[in-house]
């Protein structure tokens, strides 16, 4: 289907004569200003800094517990880590010495008979 032409006209004169004479004598008005309230600060109570003190001291602990556990879960898996290595090694040297002990015996023989 056709699709109709759009045509803007554009004037470079936008601006017309009534326009450019109207005045506005009326003064602008500024929002005035808020005054800003100071805040009012009450001093602690002894039960709100006890409170506090034991919510920190609580914070604390909960973070060295973390800690801790860290540390024994740590050392449990290089302890396992570290007996599968040697438990792998102490198999090598038993087979060697096996291998050693038959060796010894076959040349006792030999020289036995």
């Amino acid at each position: 289907m056709l699709r109709p032409k759009l045509v803007e006209h554009i004037s470079k004169d936008i601006v017309i004569p009534e326009v450019k004479n109207i005045v506005i004598k009326a003064p602008i008005i500024k929002p005035t200003p808020k005054p800003i309230a100071k805040p009012v600060v009450k001093p602690l109570s002894k039960q709100q800094i006890d409170m506090i003190k034991t919510q920190s001291n609580g914070f604390l602990l909960n973070i060295l517990g973390i800690i801790c556990l860290g540390l024994f879960v740590f050392f449990l898996y290089y302890r396992m880590r570290n007996k599968s290595k040697n438990k792998e090694t102490y198999e090598k040297q038993i087979l060697m010495l096996n291998q050693g002990i038959q060796k010894f015996e076959n040349d006792n023989r030999l020289h036995k008979i």
